[in-house]
């Protein structure tokens, strides 16, 4: 419809992220530089929840958000 471009609206996809946490670590410092602890998670947030965020035919659509899960695995070394 014509006037209606770029309106936001929600839906009720309910979305769970799921975060490699050593994994962010390394790529985001390659990417991003050094920075506090509170700066990087501050990023973290705000990329996550850029994720919540798409366009269906033209429309923004925002999910709402269930909860982000962060995994820290230690590597095995065989």
């Amino acid at each position: 419809m014509k006037g209606m471009e770029n309106i936001t609206c929600s839906d009720t996809t309910i979305t769970a992220i799921l975060v490699d946490g050593g994994f962010y670590r390394r790529r985001a410092y390659l990417a991003f530089g050094d920075k506090s602890p509170e700066e990087r998670a501050t990023e973290l947030y705000t990329y996550c929840m850029r994720h919540l965020r798409e366009t269906i035919g033209g429309q923004e659509v925002r999910h709402r958000l269930y909860r982000i899960f962060i995994i820290v695995a230690l590597r095995l070394k065989i």
